[in-house]
């Protein structure tokens, strides 16, 4: 493997972790920066039936903001729905709302 590639993967590793402990935290994690505008992406045609796109979004390694790429995903029920994680500010800083099923 590429040393890019493999550098991409442990950052993105350690982001999808920073994202763990932000959404398992008791309460939200205040950042005093917010995250970049988001990249455009390319979406691929859908694998199968019950597969809903989860669009791309920041994570936060616990110094930078890290791109986590879009992906296809199947949904857990026919009539599901997802409901996008988002980043949003407040009077205390910039925090994560995970993406939930609805």
């Amino acid at each position: 493997m590429h040393n890019q590639s493999i550098a991409r993967v442990a950052r993105v590793t350690v982001a999808a972790l920073g994202l763990f402990w932000l959404t398992a935290c008791p309460g939200p994690v205040y950042l005093q920066v917010g995250p970049p505008p988001a990249p455009v992406e390319v979406i691929s045609p859908r694998p199968g039936e019950y597969f809903v796109w989860i669009e791309g979004s920041w994570l936060w390694d616990d110094q930078v903001y890290v791109w986590s790429p879009g992906r296809w995903v199947r949904a857990p029920r026919p009539e599901a729905v997802w409901v996008p994680g988002s980043w949003r500010q407040s009077s205390m800083g910039w925090f994560w709302v995970p993406g939930r099923w609805k």
